[in-house]
């Protein structure tokens, strides 16, 4: 869904065979779009990859993470306070073989929103959005030239 910097606190195992595990506490964030906000609980996020070669010209990474965060939205259409919680998680994987290289990623998610975390997260009465994606590449790299194409999609859904 983004790609953002928040302040956080972030521990990052040791790679043990082949695997590498994050979990982080993160500033909580606002809507980015009414009604208001007061959110006090932190966010909560994690990650775990596998990396692997396979031969002398070959490897794969995998990958899993997930999101998490209450929010509590003032005024939500009715003028009380509505709390819901934003939870995501995507999976993930590229695989590169030669100068060739694949790459997949999809996700979902409800009361994140799009393109960022948070923004069009709830509708006008504090109800939290479903959204999903995935997005695919290839690329081809010979020398100095490379050639590549790529689709994604996101969705937000109405409430």
């Amino acid at each position: 869904i983004y790609t953002d910097f928040q302040p956080q606190i972030t521990y990052t195992t040791p790679k043990l065979g082949g695997f590498q595990g994050s979990v982080g506490v993160f500033q909580p964030l606002q809507s980015l779009t009414a009604p208001a906000q007061t959110n006090t609980a932190p966010g909560f996020q994690g990650k775990l990859t596998f990396d692997q070669s396979v031969g002398k010209n070959a490897s794969v990474r995998l990958w899993a993470s997930g999101v998490t965060q209450k929010h509590e939205t003032i005024g939500a259409g009715t003028g009380g306070l509505v709390s819901y919680t934003g939870r995501g998680m995507d999976l993930g994987g590229k695989v590169t073989v030669g100068p060739i290289s694949a790459v997949a990623n999809w996700y979902t998610a409800k009361g994140l929103g799009t393109t960022v975390l948070n923004l069009l997260d709830t509708d006008a009465n504090g109800n939290p959005r479903g959204s999903d994606g995935f997005y695919v590449q290839g690329l081809a790299t010979f020398g100095k030239i490379s050639v590549g194409a790529s689709y994604g999609e996101s969705n937000l859904d109405r409430t």
